[in-house]
């Protein structure tokens, strides 16, 4: 009996992770698309691909996440896909048009060739004056 309550904290708190990650949400409107302290210390640099692959860096090197969404196709969601590993760790991030994941540390400039672009933002907006 004490191991099938056991397993019902497990799954109880396998469930609680999971809302969490899904529905959080502050009262901006931003949401939890996903707990990375598993990974990592404290935030680090972040990088996203064409696809909505995101790229972060952890303590052990950078953490890459696949888009996807849930099962009912209404929430987006992000599964950790691999971690490349680095015997240092990354302090910027970025990817560039020649499909290099260029890598900033504290003392050099690493890049490893990636297949996804860079997401595209539009630079050319125009902000106008409040009257």
């Amino acid at each position: 009996d004490d191991d099938d309550d056991d397993d019902d904290i497990d799954d109880n708190e396998d469930n609680n992770n999971q809302a969490r990650q899904e529905n959080t949400s502050n009262q901006n409107g931003s949401k939890v698309v996903f707990d990375y302290t598993a990974y990592a210390s404290k935030p680090g640099a972040i990088t996203i691909d064409k696809v909505g692959n995101i790229y972060l860096a952890v303590d052990q090197g950078i953490l890459i996440l696949q888009a996807g969404s849930s099962n009912n196709g209404s929430t987006e969601t992000y599964t950790p896909i691999g971690i490349l590993a680095l015997p240092v760790i990354p302090v910027s991030l970025t990817i560039g048009d020649d499909r290099f994941l260029y890598i900033g540390t504290s003392d050099s400039l690493l890049r490893i060739q990636i297949r996804q672009t860079p997401l595209s933002i539009p630079t050319n907006l125009i902000i106008g004056k409040k009257k």
